[in-house]
């Protein structure tokens, strides 16, 4: 774990998601894991909105409307259509439906989603009450992936 910390630190240096990362990892590195994977995770929809502004609102839409017009195959169950106009109207869009869109857009492929599904389920289980601890190598796990799927990754410069 103070490996990885110590290589996202590094990565972090100038990237607009820097608050939310270091205070992760402060909270990581004095025990409050809980409150780590929380900043975590905002780091990724903080990431992942500045990348959806990027790409256009009508292209998120778009992809919205196309899979949910699917009856087949992954994207069978996902009906929802977004209209999203503005970066306010982004922030109504749940974690989870992001996820879906992003997929739908070719922007992270099942593996990834995934992945990152399991990320936030993790920051869920840091911000509602319950008995699964939330341990250095479950933290080790998401910010791993994190690192790995949205701030390196090409496609979320």
């Amino acid at each position: 774990l103070i490996e990885l910390k110590q290589t996202i630190k590094h990565y972090i240096k100038d990237i607009p998601e820097k608050d939310y990362l270091e205070e992760a990892l402060g909270c990581a590195e004095n025990g409050f894991n809980r409150a780590a994977a929380v900043l975590g995770w905002s780091s990724v929809i903080f990431r992942l909105h500045r990348v959806i502004e990027k790409v256009g609102f009508d292209k998120f839409n778009d992809a919205s409307v196309r899979i949910s017009s699917l009856n087949y195959g992954r994207f069978k169950r996902f009906n929802k259509i977004f209209r999203i106009h503005d970066a306010n109207d982004l922030n109504e869009v749940f974690d989870t439906d992001l996820l879906w869109v992003i997929e739908g857009m070719s922007l992270i492929d099942m593996n990834e989603h995934t992945r990152l599904r399991g990320c936030f389920d993790l920051r869920c289980q840091g911000a509602h009450p319950g008995n699964a601890p939330i341990t250095d190598y479950n933290l080790l796990s998401f910010f791993s992936d994190i690192n790995e799927i949205i701030f390196k990754n090409v496609r979320f410069k």
